[in-house]
């Protein structure tokens, strides 16, 4: 596969990646640097994959395929990345007020609730990306919800 195949193939995943990286970061210009790091993490990273020869990328099935592989690939990279950034651009996500609780959670816990509930990834798939067993993302997934239900019945409480 070409480096420029590779390259259309995340192109049209931006949309997805950059959804993903704001809810990690919460902040525009924090979300795209993390998009174009994991990009050229990945690039360097996995040129294995780029340079195999037995991939049709003309067929619809095997490039459905290398674009489902992608996008997991590079929602581990940005993950990565938001994790290792976390303490430079923590101020960041707390300005974020309309989703105030969402961004007091740590980055692991929006990553995993982001995916699972905004943008519908099965736990399988979780388990994938974030290389955990099925009781980690489980434990997390009910801790995150724990914590933000308590916040909206206490804001409902004082309602």
């Amino acid at each position: 596969m070409k480096k420029s195949e590779v390259t259309i193939l995340i192109d049209s995943l931006l949309p997805r990646l950059y959804g993903y990286a704001y809810a990690l970061v919460g902040s525009d210009l924090h979300a795209e640097q993390l998009i174009v790091d994991a990009y050229t993490v990945y690039i360097v990273n996995d040129k294995h994959f780029l340079s195999s020869a037995h991939y049709d990328f003309q067929d619809k099935h095997e490039r459905a395929e290398i674009k489902k592989y992608l996008l997991k690939e590079m929602l581990s990279c940005i993950y990565e990345l938001a994790v290792k950034r976390a303490p430079q651009i923590l101020g960041h996500a707390k300005e974020c007020l309309e989703h105030e609780k969402f961004y007091e959670l740590d980055v692991q816990k929006r990553a995993v609730v982001y995916l699972k509930e905004a943008a519908g990834y099965p736990v399988e798939d979780l388990q994938e990306i974030f290389a955990m067993q099925r009781y980690q993302i489980l434990e997390l997934l009910h801790n995150s919800k724990s914590i933000l239900l308590n916040e909206v019945n206490q804001y409902q409480a004082s309602i």
